[in-house]
């Protein structure tokens, strides 16, 4: 994935055939089409779009995602481009065993190096939590399950105030929150899938 000018801010140059225009708010995005089939709502926009082999491709093949953050898309970009023709690693729920000793090095170093700072990782998961709102948006649901138990990994055995502090909430969590979080974001109660 690149990052492009947006249209009509300068020249473009793409592969037409192979590679498809993310656009977010505020910056454009070149990736393979094919990286983009790991990502359900992706795959089903792209199904509409395809040029039967042999005839010419004219037009730039552009999805808006104004759901998504600019800076969380280079980094879903990485890793569906990292997992085209590859198997993807699925997380067993529960984990039975620490996160880190469950991953493969690509997947440590992209979740450890990438997606959290080096310096006070408990204090700034910014990006951790957009690329997680993200996969879940696009549905890319092992780099969502790769992100949630990340989350959870780190505050394991955490007490409620740290807790707290680490999510920056300042009141305590009632009944209705609890309902309005688990509607919002359902797949936090959904069953395992193995």
């Amino acid at each position: 994935m690149r990052e492009i000018p947006k249209a009509g801010d300068g020249e473009r140059t793409l592969d037409l055939r192979n590679e498809v225009v993310l656009m977010t708010e505020d910056k454009d995005f070149a990736i393979e089409r094919k990286a983009c089939l790991l990502s359900s709502l992706l795959r089903d926009m792209l199904m509409d779009t395809e040029v039967p082999e042999g005839e010419d491709v004219t037009e730039e093949t552009q999805i808006p995602l104004l759901n998504v953050d600019s800076s969380a898309l280079p980094r879903i970009g990485e890793y569906l481009e990292r997992h085209v023709g590859r198997e993807v690693q699925i997380l067993t729920r529960p984990l039975h065993a620490p996160l880190p000793d469950v991953l493969d090095e690509w997947e440590k170093d992209f979740v450890y190096f990438k997606l959290l700072p080096r310096e006070q990782p408990e204090e700034n998961w910014d990006l951790l939590y957009k690329v997680t709102l993200a996969a879940d948006f696009l549905g890319i649901e092992p780099l969502r399950d790769l992100c949630c138990a990340t989350i959870a990994n780190m505050i394991n055995k955490k007490k409620p105030e740290e807790i707290k502090k680490i999510f920056g909430v300042t009141e305590d969590i009632t009944p209705a929150h609890i309902e309005e979080v688990v509607a919002k974001y359902p797949f936090l109660t959904a069953p395992a899938a193995n």
